[in-house]
């Protein structure tokens, strides 16, 4: 049986976590928000891929860690109507509280 497809929603605090993540780059460097937002997009297209290939952190949170970048996309999947939805995209050195108070 072919794997279902999952649609990937972003929660608008994720959302919030993003274009935070991504002024920083930019005030960093120009053009490295570009890359950031480029890093996270492959990250969410390998979560709707596999879900469940990721580890579970929390309660039914899983984890992604995004390539390049020193942050993690927490989601948890519905099966009921296969989504994944995505809340929160935080700094591996932030405190993973965070997220918590979010699902």
């Amino acid at each position: 049986m072919k794997n279902p497809r999952f649609k990937l929603l972003v929660s608008e605090e994720a959302e919030s976590d993003i274009d935070d993540a991504y002024t920083w780059y930019e005030l960093q460097k120009k053009t490295l928000g570009d890359s950031f937002i480029r890093s996270l997009s492959s990250a969410f297209q390998k979560i709707k891929r596999n879900p469940h290939l990721y580890p579970l952190v929390y309660l039914d949170i899983r984890k992604h860690l995004i390539r390049k970048f020193p942050y993690c996309v927490y989601f948890f999947v519905d099966e009921t109507d296969y989504s994944i939805r995505v809340v929160s995209v935080l700094h591996n050195s932030r405190n993973p509280n965070i997220w918590k108070h979010r699902i």
